[in-house]
């Protein structure tokens, strides 16, 4: 009893020494990096898999005077039409930015709004091209972190 009691003690000095609580651990995958342009870019590290070949990652770009909203698609090909539907009713994209030489990531911008119910709800499904699906959880928790540290 005293040999526990003690390892609980030990270890749970060790996390505040390390400065590394459980909250930390939880947001491994979320980093904050300085974009080219001093904004200041919150994102899943690793993307979650959608789809065989359809991956995507969220993203929080601060800039001194606004906050944008993104799912970064990795796997989307360049003629793929893209919406993002809740229930029966499309969420509004606000611009869909395709790499210019087809290698890279297509990024699709959403309203705050959006991305706060695409982060909230496992209703929203996401088409890319011919596939379809829901957002997974690890992602929508993750995007939920993303817009109160971006916010």
């Amino acid at each position: 009893m005293l040999v526990r009691l003690f390892g609980a003690l030990l270890g749970g000095v060790l996390l505040v020494l390390s400065g590394v609580g459980p909250a930390a651990a939880q947001w491994e995958n979320i980093e904050t990096v300085e974009g080219a342009y001093g904004e200041r870019i919150t994102l899943t590290k690793q993307p979650h898999s959608l789809a065989e070949g359809l991956s995507a990652r969220a993203l929080g770009i601060a800039a001194t005077d606004t906050t944008k909203w993104a799912l970064g698609l990795i796997g989307a090909a360049p003629e793929d039409e893209i919406s993002i539907v809740y229930g029966d009713e499309p969420l509004p994209i606000l611009e869909v930015q395709r790499p210019s030489d087809g290698i890279g990531p297509t990024r699709v911008y959403v309203s705050r709004e959006a991305f706060l119910t695409m982060a909230e709800t496992e209703a929203v499904m996401l088409r890319v091209g011919e596939t379809e699906g829901p957002l997974p959880a690890q992602l929508r928790r993750e995007m939920e972190e993303i817009f109160k540290r971006s916010s």
